[in-house]
């Protein structure tokens, strides 16, 4: 496939999902007047489906769009927002959130007085710290046998090769939880002695 035909197949996607969380929110007339409140609302509806139509000349500017990808988190919708990161190049980082609502009482086990809320949390995981390691021990292997050998002994054995740290947790009910992963220490000690040149 060459980079016309993945741009294109990129294109149908986004729009697919663009068209799912349109529905997920409550369909184009909704969506297209939270998005243009400044449009009357018979053409706000219209407005929107020309945007997604790649036959029209009307598309979505950036505060749209961005509108577009609050309006689907609100409403639980997250593989819009998933998919434009991985376009975007990020990789290893998702979305877990859950729409802030409350259960009327009686509803949740153990609940004896009143609603149970459910939180919002949204959860990214930062792999580039391990991605440098594995590259950097990729570069090394290259060029040695023995650190091929201890890599495969190492993967063979099944061990722990990735350690992943909480980062931090913002005040609040519902806040960003940012966990890293690194190599493990057997990883790092091969890591070591590749960087040491002892290997």
């Amino acid at each position: 496939m060459n980079a016309v035909e993945h741009r294109a197949v990129e294109e149908a996607q986004l729009l697919e999902l663009i068209g799912q969380a349109v529905d997920a929110i409550g369909g184009y007339n909704v969506v297209g007047y939270l998005l243009r409140p400044d449009l009357p609302k018979r053409k706000a509806g219209p407005w929107l489906r020309a945007c997604l139509d790649p036959q029209r000349r009307e598309k979505f500017g950036h505060r749209e769009f961005f509108g577009l990808l609050k309006l689907a988190a609100e409403h639980g919708h997250h593989d819009l927002a998933r998919r434009f990161g991985e376009m975007a190049g990020y990789k290893g980082c998702g979305v877990v959130a859950a729409k802030r609502h409350t259960l009327p009482p009686g509803a949740g086990a153990g609940d004896q007085e009143g609603g149970m809320t459910t939180l919002s949390v949204q959860l990214s995981l930062d792999t580039s710290p391990f991605e440098a390691c594995l590259s950097a021990l990729a570069d090394a292997a290259d060029g040695s046998l023995e650190i091929r050998q201890r890599l495969r002994a190492l993967c063979d054995s099944g061990v722990q090769l990735a350690v992943i740290n909480p980062e931090g947790l913002p005040a609040g009910a519902a806040g960003a939880i940012r966990y890293r992963l690194e190599p493990a220490e057997c990883l790092a000690e091969v890591l070591a002695a590749v960087r040491a040149g002892s290997v």
